[in-house]
């Protein structure tokens, strides 16, 4: 849910000009990001440290910083791949 509300964000900000994006993301993305870094970490000590899942939300959670920076930067999209 959280990811799909990132990319809702992402939505309605294609088109406008980069402080546009910026102001839109700083409003609804910012949030979201420090809530996935919470719930992240919740569910990292609800699992098996020794899962698939676990090594998966330890990889995000060490990233969480660098993507924390893409609201503060309109040129950038939240994928790469956009066609």
């Amino acid at each position: 849910m959280r990811i799909a509300l990132l990319y809702a964000v992402e939505k309605a900000a294609r088109g406008k000009p980069p402080d546009g994006r910026v102001a839109l993301r700083q409003q609804d993305a910012k949030p979201v990001f420090g809530d996935l870094k919470a719930w992240l970490a919740a569910q990292l000590n609800r699992i098996s440290g020794k899962s698939e899942r676990a090594r998966a939300i330890r990889q995000t959670l060490g990233r969480i910083k660098k993507m924390c920076g893409y609201p503060m930067n309109g040129p950038l999209g939240i994928v790469n791949n956009y066609i």
